[in-house]
């Protein structure tokens, strides 16, 4: 005879089901993906009032979406491009910019710089950094500031400093400096005449003289244009006057969704009309309805009726 298992405490079996993260443990840190959305989403929940709102949004669209694609981090120029052409779609003129960055810890006072103001290409390969700069709004926008180490640690995404107009030459800005933490961001601007060399090159012209960039940064621009559409509020209904005998006028809005339903909201209101309307028939009422449902003929008064269905007439007929 076959022994019994023996149970176990069923405080142990309540402590092995028992699934998710204890309360007095901390939750587990956000991954990239996860902060580039965080970053977009509280960006577009922003005062869309603010100058640099419109700015800040096709960085981060860009950013997010290089992230959750795992693109790498050394894409300065592919993105400047990018954006170069969705700020064009969004109304604001746009220049890609070769810059310098040098990145000073407040803590040590160590200094690293970045890029250089004379930027090469070997084989496929861009040796330098690029920024954006808007000369309508005065912004200056570093797409991928993390692929350098000491901004790698923050993980705080997209640069989009505004420039004060003191600094503004001619042709633009010379620098723009930007805080971050301990960290003070310097970037060093090289004159325009220096982006056209970088932008010429075959990687960068490979597929027609406007590239993939372009139909990137229209893709861009049109999810920002969604994006901000969604969060709009909604306009109000046209006017609308009521029918004598409490019928619905042509502007009036649907009834209410009913989740519980498997009736689409179209039916249930037409339904509900027809039960608790007062209005007259319409052209292409033909008969009324019995209680259980089958229609029977309008005839001429003192005319018995007969039923539609011949197989309820056959049957009437035989029982006579």
């Amino acid at each position: 005879m076959p022994k019994p298992r023996r149970r176990e405490p069923s405080g142990r079996r309540r402590a092995e089901r028992r699934s998710g993260p204890r309360k007095d443990q901390p939750p587990p840190p956000l991954t990239s993906e996860e902060k580039a959305y965080a970053r977009l989403f509280a960006a577009l929940d922003a005062d869309t009032s603010e100058p640099a709102h419109l700015v800040c949004l096709p960085p981060l669209f860009v950013d997010h979406h290089a992230t959750q694609a795992g693109f790498p981090l050394q894409r300065c120029l592919d993105d400047c491009s990018t954006l170069v052409h969705a700020y064009a779609h969004l109304g604001l003129r746009a220049q890609v910019r070769v810059a310098e960055l040098t990145i000073t810890d407040a803590r040590d006072g160590s200094t690293t710089v970045h890029g250089t103001l004379e930027p090469r290409w070997r084989g496929d390969v861009f040796h330098g950094h690029t920024v954006v700069w808007l000369p309508d709004t005065g912004h200056l926008v570093d797409p991928t500031p993390d692929q350098f180490e000491p901004l790698a640690a923050l993980d705080q995404g997209p640069v989009v400093a505004a420039v004060a107009r003191a600094s503004h030459t001619g042709t633009g800005p010379t620098g723009a400096s930007v805080r971050r933490e301990h960290l003070l961001l310097a970037y060093a601007l090289a004159p325009p005449e220096a982006t056209g060399p970088v932008m010429d090159h075959p990687m960068m012209t490979a597929t027609g003289p406007e590239g993939d960039h372009a139909r990137h940064g229209h893709n861009v621009a049109a999810a920002i244009v969604a994006l901000l559409a969604d969060r709009l509020p909604p306009a109000p209904g046209p006017p609308h006057s009521p029918r004598p005998g409490g019928c619905p006028g042509p502007g009036r809005s649907r009834p209410p969704d009913d989740h519980h339903s498997r009736r689409g909201p179209a039916v249930r209101g037409v339904r509900a009309h027809r039960r608790t309307s007062s209005c007259p028939p319409g052209p292409n009422a033909r008969g009324r309805r019995r209680p259980h449902g089958r229609r029977v003929r309008d005839l001429p008064q003192g005319e018995p009726a007969r039923s539609l269905n011949p197989r309820v007439e056959r049957r009437i007929g035989r029982a006579g």
